[in-house]
């Protein structure tokens, strides 16, 4: 059981880190991207999910608030399973907040037929959420060890 947890947790650590290797290529690569990219142009999302818009101070202090949540939640768990959901929430959450300090907003470059652009970050996030929700259910119905 711990192992598929390391699993779990080391593929969403090594996407994360593919996904910060990959924006630096192609926020500072145009030349490489225009050749070699296949999934459309790269997008830098200023806003938040669905086009919210929420001041800057405001945006920061939620954001803040959620990371320490997480944190507060991380640590009162004692599922391990429920622990690496949680922690590749926070990794994949920094890394996107990373990308507005950096770039000025998340950059985006899987383009999803014509409805999104997400990157590898969003992907860990869902995952982890699933994953979550999964494991809440499995618990709910008694099935969970």
């Amino acid at each position: 059981k711990s192992f598929i947890i390391f699993l779990f947790v080391g593929f969403g650590c090594a996407g994360i880190v593919i996904d910060q290797v990959m924006k630096l290529i192609l926020m500072t690569s145009p030349l490489l991207v225009e050749r070699f990219w296949i999934f459309g142009p790269v997008s830098v999302n200023a806003l938040l999910p669905f086009g919210a818009r929420i001041p800057g101070a405001v945006f920061w202090i939620g954001a803040i608030a959620v990371w320490i949540l997480c944190w507060v939640w991380y640590f009162s768990t004692y599922h391990s399973f429920e622990r690496a959901c949680i922690f590749l929430l926070i990794i994949a959450g920094a890394s996107n907040l990373f990308d507005r300090i950096r770039w000025g907003g998340v950059v985006d470059y899987i383009h999803v037929g014509t409805v999104s652009v997400i990157n590898i970050a969003d992907i860990v996030i869902t995952v982890g959420v699933l994953s979550l929700i999964a494991m809440r259910f499995r618990i709910h119905c008694g099935t969970h060890p």
